[in-house]
């Protein structure tokens, strides 16, 4: 755990999430259930970014009952064999 403070929150603001397009490629996990990122606007921002693979997973913010699916996607997506 670690405390943030007020201007984390404030420079986060200073961006514009629409705007970022990583020029490399990039894995995504977003938990349908999430309490407190909504899985659409992901879906959203992750469909217009051909770089980006998105996996929606049954599972809530901090992903605890998806962590064995998310390490063979990401062995899978660095290439590693299992």
């Amino acid at each position: 755990m670690r405390q943030l403070r007020w201007s984390f929150f404030a420079d986060a603001r200073g961006y514009d999430p629409w705007a970022v397009d990583p020029p490399v490629p990039t894995l995504v996990f977003q938990g349908t259930r999430d309490e407190i990122v909504d899985a659409g606007a992901v879906q959203r921002w992750a469909s217009g970014r051909a770089r980006v693979t998105l996996h929606l997973v049954d599972d809530g913010h901090q992903l605890l009952g998806s962590l064995d699916a998310m390490w063979a996607a990401i062995r899978r997506f660095v290439q590693v064999p299992a």
